[in-house]
Parts: C-alpha cells; sequence; structure tokens
C-alpha cells in the first residue's frame, strides 16, 4: 500500500500493474491491490493491471471495478 502512497504523492496519472496473483481477489475491500488502486482513483490516477498470468482458460484475477484489466491472446483465442 505505500507504493500506491508514493504513486499518489508523486504525481503520477497511471499506475500500471503486472502482478499477476494465482487466483482471483475475490473480496477485493480486504485485498491490498484492491485498496490500494481504489485509493489511486479516488486521487485521479488510472490504475491498470494484467488480468493474470496463471488460472484457467480465459480467467481474470483482477475483479476491482475501479481496475482497468487487460490481457492478450494469440490468433487461436488461448490465453
Amino acid at each position: 500500500l505505500a507504493a500506491f502512497d508514493d504513486a499518489i504523492r508523486d504525481g503520477v496519472h497511471i499506475i500500471s500493474l503486472s502482478l499477476g496473483p494465482e487466483a482471483p481477489q475475490g473480496d477485493y475491500f480486504n485485498d491490498a491491490i484492491s485498496v490500494g488502486s481504489f485509493h489511486a482513483a479516488r486521487h485521479g490516477v488510472l490504475v491498470v493491471a494484467s488480468a493474470g498470468n496463471e488460472g484457467t482458460v480465459g480467467s481474470a484475477t483482477n475483479l476491482a471495478p475501479w481496475i482497468i484489466t487487460v490481457a492478450a491472446s494469440s490468433t487461436d483465442r488461448d490465453f
């Protein structure tokens, strides 16, 4: 959470997270990534995160509605 505070204090406009947790965050009111990104969003910072590096096909791990989640796939639409 300190990193989010530092970024906000530094005046960034965008935070890009490539953390890729193994499982969905679940209760995003108690998840550090979700809480930190919510704090950043409340200060006008856009938060973008990777969909994840593990998990079942087509799954995403960053589920908080204030995070823009991005992913990439191949031409056969396989993650």
